[in-house]
């Protein structure tokens, strides 16, 4: 058994069992002190023998001004890597019965191991008062099949009676009702009383009186408020719907968490300190919904008026609230206006659930930084502003459906959450020692920035823990000899931060990444070796101007090394460090990147940057044509002119590439005709063809039927290429502005042929298509 809760779970059972004995002693005897320090010295004498490191975090003795086990007492042996408990007990509850001889006393403990990061495993919360009701199994049946039953605190007492005698087969005379002989208890008194209902009233022994059903002399109903300083973890909150809120007592005011309300109390007070010393509050419960459902949901909502008593999630006057849905959807409210949350996954088991606050004050205007956290999943994160709350602090807890259980409903000073992170995860491997790879920085959600310590530690992922150093907030290059790696060698450490005014642990696996560079030139070693011999003829860190190996600009073409290495990596990938002009069109790379002259910025890694079949170093853009080696056209336009002429096809056919009035001459066999009706086309059954194409959809015109072409049929004898990219069709479908018959085509069939046309998808510069006829 590796449990130790578990193992220890009838050493804590055999410490009750003690204190029972020893309280026993004192039956009828008066002496209630003395039953409860008895019972305090045999759970003692229990605990001094259990190997373990318990701290008491929770003991009625205080609250009760009596002998007792108190908070922050440590108990049992503390050896050496024994477990940790937190403990929270009450020697004796009901010590009154027991000076009187009565029953309904009893002993318990309740014991948790705390989380790995130190966070309490149970929290002392200020003890308060809540309306109750417990009925028996068939009563808890009859309601969850019928939610309209009147069983509930909010209904007339007598009401449930009546209902209760008639679920039980009983007449109201019979029904046993028990309630805890308490001033504040005396509505309900004098209800049952009214109706003609057995009364059995208990002095003392909440926990007890709850029980009884289980131990098989069950009252029939048990109505009572009652403090929740005792854990029961088998009575669970059943919602009827509405919602759970705070009073100072059964018929008091609202319980203002901030203590500004005068008359809070000085444990009301301090408490309130204690949240705004830690940062904010936590809200953390189980429930568990009876069905999947959107419609069905719980919610914690803060930041309203005392005054308000109605459905507060979204009421413009709450100032947040996060509802979460069964079907494991979530909204988040602010001020009423509602946006959608995270998804967590849909269960009718167990969720547990925390609302995290943190801030600096509860006056309104303050800022909070909220989070909702459901089964360890994050499901919302916001920032809201506290307002017109009077500078007073409320929440509710809401449910839309019935039967909804809750449990463990706890309010606690938010947890210490810390978090570090690395900026810098990656060096090169000629580092020298003790440089720094990259810089560490810490907070907490509720305080944020926090100054830290930072240690390498042994644990998962710590295999290169050796090979580095911590400084500060700095790790650093060890004495280990990187350039022995290759490139992108990961090295895995294991680094724990601890914040030095929180005290907020994090232990992290990080991966840091090696950058082949050798001779820490800023240059990779493997892009250097590519164009040169040795990894001292490129500099990265030279600042010459070259030409010459080590001068920073091996070239000589006015870009450093370093700069060609980052083009490298970017834009033009195949740039060379060796070559003042890369692509061969006689222009220096960095003459190309600049421009120059008349010259606008082209492309140092092609030749001919639009394609038009013109080197670069031919097209001077004076917009003057010379020659064939100094065509004044724009090295950046397909058709500098914009006559519908590619440069190249202009100046081989003896046109001027620059006058939009200067057009290549038709050869003999061609001629320009407008296209209207289908007879304009020339078409005719009269004539042969060898080819019939339509680029696009098939067509007839004039009893000729055209075939179709498109990027997968293509008829036979004809070839169609493109300059870049792939061919593409529109038949005769989405062709936008291109509608033929807005220039006043009419036939029927040449609309269809228009209508759809062949496309080269590249949309850069020089994109043209090729039609082929053979055979």
């Amino acid at each position: 058994m590796n449990d130790p809760e578990r193992i220890f779970e009838m050493d804590f059972l055999r410490a009750t069992e003690g204190a029972a004995l020893m309280a026993h002693r004192w039956m009828g005897r008066g002496d209630k002190e003395a039953a409860d320090a008895d019972a305090c010295d045999a759970i003692r004498g229990m605990f001094d023998l259990m190997d373990m490191r318990g701290e008491v975090v929770i003991g009625e003795g205080i609250k009760d001004e009596a002998p007792g086990i108190f908070k922050g007492e440590k108990v049992g042996t503390w050896a050496e890597n024994s477990p940790q408990f937190h403990i929270a007990l009450d020697p004796v509850d009901g010590t009154t019965n027991v000076s009187k001889g009565m029953g309904n006393a009893v002993s318990c403990i309740a014991a948790a191991m705390p989380s790995s990061c130190g966070e309490n495993a149970l929290e002392d919360i200020p003890a308060f008062y809540m309306e109750k009701l417990a009925y028996p199994e068939p009563v808890r049946r009859a309601f969850m099949a019928d939610s309209s039953l009147p069983i509930s605190v909010e209904a007339p007492t007598e009401e449930v009676i009546k209902i209760t005698a008639k679920i039980l087969g009983k007449d109201v005379r019979d029904v046993v009702v028990m309630v805890l002989d308490r001033p504040r208890n005396a509505g309900y008194i004098d209800a049952i009383r009214r109706i003609g209902a057995k009364l059995r009233m208990i002095s003392d022994g909440d926990i007890a009186g709850r029980l009884s059903g289980p131990l098989g002399t069950a009252p029939d109903c048990v109505a009572r408020a009652s403090g929740i300083q005792q854990w029961i973890t088998s009575n669970q909150l059943a919602f009827r719907g509405g919602r759970i809120r705070f009073q100072r007592s059964a018929s008091g005011p609202r319980y203002d968490w901030s203590g500004a309300v005068p008359g809070s109390s000085a444990a009301t007070i301090a408490a309130a300190a204690d949240i705004i010393a830690a940062g904010g509050m936590r809200i953390s419960f189980d429930y568990v919904p009876t069905n999947n459902t959107s419609d069905n949901w719980i919610n914690v909502s803060v930041g309203m008026e005392a005054s308000f008593d109605g459905q507060a999630i979204n009421d413009g006057g709450t100032d947040y609230g996060v509802l979460l849905r069964n079907n494991g959807g979530t909204q988040r409210f602010k001020n009423g206006n509602a946006t959608t949350g995270a998804n967590f996954p849909a269960t009718t088991t167990t969720r547990h659930v925390e609302y995290l606050y943190a801030f600096s004050s509860f006056g309104d205007g303050s800022n909070v930084r909220a989070k909702v956290i459901v089964d360890g999943l994050e499901v919302a994160t916001d920032t809201f502003t506290l307002g017109g709350n009077a500078n007073e602090f409320y929440f509710v807890v809401e449910c839309a459906e019935v039967g909804t259980l809750v449990d463990n409903l706890t309010v606690t000073t938010i947890p210490t959450i810390y978090s570090y992170a690395l900026t810098g995860t990656s060096f090169i491997s000629g580092i020298e020692e003790g440089t720094s790879i990259g810089t560490m920085s810490s907070e907490t959600y509720a305080k944020g920035p926090e100054s830290s310590a930072y240690t390498l530690v042994s644990g998962t992922g710590d295999e290169d823990n050796a090979k580095f150093t911590i400084a500060g907030d700095q790790i650093l290059a060890g004495s280990y000899d990187f350039t022995q790696d290759a490139h992108g060698t990961q090295y895995f450490v294991r680094i724990q931060g601890t914040g030095n005014l929180t005290g907020g642990t994090q232990q992290k696996e990080l991966v840091l990444t090696l950058i082949k560079d050798d001779d820490a030139d800023d240059l990779l070693d493997s892009w250097e070796l590519t164009f040169a011999d040795e990894l001292t003829d490129l500099n990265g860190l030279g600042t010459g101007t070259g030409p010459g190996a080590g001068t920073g600009d091996f070239d000589g073409d006015g870009i450093t090394d370093y700069q060609e290495f980052q083009y490298s990596r970017s834009t033009y990938p195949t740039i060379s460090p060796i070559l003042a002009d890369t692509d061969g069109d006689t222009l220096d790379d960095s003459d190309e990147i600049a421009g120059a002259g008349s010259r606008p910025p082209t492309n140092p890694i092609l030749a001919d940057t639009d394609r038009d079949g013109l080197n670069d170093g031919a097209e001077t853009n004076t917009g003057v044509f010379v020659s064939a080696t100094n065509t004044g056209t724009n090295p950046t336009l397909v058709d500098t002119d914009l006559d519908g002429a590619r440069d190249s096809f202009e100046i081989e056919k003896n046109s001027n590439p620059t006058d939009i009035t200067s057009r290549p001459a038709l050869p003999s066999a061609f001629g320009l005709f407008a296209l209207t009706d289908d007879a304009s086309s020339g078409l005719s059954t009269d004539i042969t063809y060898t080819h019939k194409i339509s680029g696009g959809g098939a067509a007839t015109i004039n009893g000729v039927t055209l075939e179709e072409l498109n990027p997968v049929l293509t008829p036979t004898n004809f070839t169609w290429t493109v300059s870049a990219s792939i061919g593409a069709e529109i038949n005769p479908i989405n062709n936008s502005t291109w509608v033929p018959a807005t220039g006043n085509v009419t036939g029927p069939g040449l609309l269809d042929m228009l209508g759809g046309f062949t496309y080269n998808t590249y949309g850069g510069p020089g994109g043209f298509q090729t039609y082929t006829l053979s055979g």
